[in-house]
């Protein structure tokens, strides 16, 4: 008996052991140690809300750590990672970036694998690697203003965006050049990848028929917005949307029973200055307490069944009875992603100039 009861013990000792080594969600007390000596964390990231509501209790949970905060636009950055490793040197701790971004820094050897805490692998849409995980969405659908366009006068589906009754009223963003590859890939036939003929043809013909102004980005064109300049927005970031309406913009969303967007993404790149720190920031933002507060920062949409259950976002789109899911990884090849930006730019009417500019044509 006394020898059965041993086995057993040394059994779940080592059980035990396994689990605390196997995954950054776990031996925290050694990560622990090794952050106090780094005294710091660097994150870049594309477009972070308000991200003092995941600093500020990162940096209160371990007061022995800084966290330095680069937010620019996702092309700067991985151009600037690109061309530091070229010198040998390496800035970010974590990265996070759209699904449209990942397989350029893969390209590059930027990348390694990682092993990600247990629950993080269950989420939804979660690639088959370890280079990086899915936490979030950026999801795509028309909103209008309500002080401009009464809301029995509104749209009600993509079709009705055809309607030339928004022309004057209404804007685009080059900002989703993805989104022919996007909506290509939600109304595939059977048997396709990218309906690319379908999602020409409905694009092109909402954009000639009601001849948008063409702006850049979403946040800026979104205070333009909740103050009547541009009545429609045809395809906007329902994420910069929610926060605008949280703020208490005149906005709507347009309760289109289906949508599509892509997905955001967090990863410690291979060679990193505070190895540390940068698992202890990752296993934060993906645990319920810092992905809440993420969620509700940026008003995104997120993959954790149980977060989702709290996160405003995803109650607000289940509220209005949107369903909604991100197109998969594997079709934001360099080449698909190139079709599609290149298409869109030229059918708002945009080129590039010799420096690479966007100019109107």
């Amino acid at each position: 008996m006394k020898s059965y009861l041993l086995s057993f013990i040394f059994g779940v000792a080592i059980v035990c052991l396994a689990l605390s080594v196997g995954s950054p969600g776990f031996a925290q007390q050694d990560l622990i140690e090794g952050a106090k000596k780094e005294g710091e964390v660097v994150v870049w990231v594309h477009t972070m809300a308000n991200p003092n509501q995941v600093i500020k209790p990162f940096e209160k949970k371990y007061p022995f750590l800084t966290v330095k905060f680069w937010d620019s636009r996702s092309a700067t950055m991985i151009a600037r990672m690109i061309e530091e490793a070229k010198a040998g040197r390496y800035s970010p701790d974590v990265v996070t970036f759209g699904a449209r971004n990942w397989p350029e820094l893969l390209e590059a050897g930027l990348l390694k694998e990682q092993e990600w805490p247990a629950h993080v692998n269950k989420w939804p849409y979660q690639p088959k690697h370890g280079y990086w995980r899915l936490h979030a969405a950026s999801l795509r659908l028309p909103t209008y203003n309500r002080r401009r366009i009464s809301p029995s006068d509104a749209p009600k589906s993509w079709e009705d965006l055809k309607d030339r009754k928004w022309r004057g009223k209404s804007v685009m963003s080059t900002s989703g050049g993805d989104s022919l590859l996007l909506f290509g890939y939600l109304w595939r036939e059977k048997g396709e990848k990218i309906n690319w003929e379908k999602a020409k043809a409905y694009w092109g013909e909402v954009i000639d028929n009601t001849k948008p102004r063409v702006v850049r980005g979403f946040s800026a064109p979104n205070e333009l917005h909740a103050a009547g300049e541009f009545p429609l927005f045809l395809l906007n970031s329902t994420n910069v949307a929610l926060r605008m309406i949280e703020a208490g913009a005149p906005i709507s969303i347009v309760p289109i029973k289906e949508t599509i967007g892509s997905s955001w993404g967090i990863s410690i790149p291979k060679t990193v200055p505070h190895p540390n720190a940068a698992k202890l920031f990752v296993n934060y933002l993906l645990s319920r307490e810092g992905l809440l507060n993420y969620a509700n920062a940026n008003l995104a949409p997120v993959y954790d069944p149980e977060v989702a259950k709290k996160a405003k976002a995803n109650r607000r789109l289940k509220e209005l009875g949107i369903t909604w899911y991100p197109a998969p990884q594997d079709i934001f090849t360099a080449e698909l992603v190139r079709e599609s930006v290149t298409w869109w730019g030229n059918k708002l009417g945009v080129r590039r100039g010799r420096k690479g500019k966007k100019t109107r044509r």
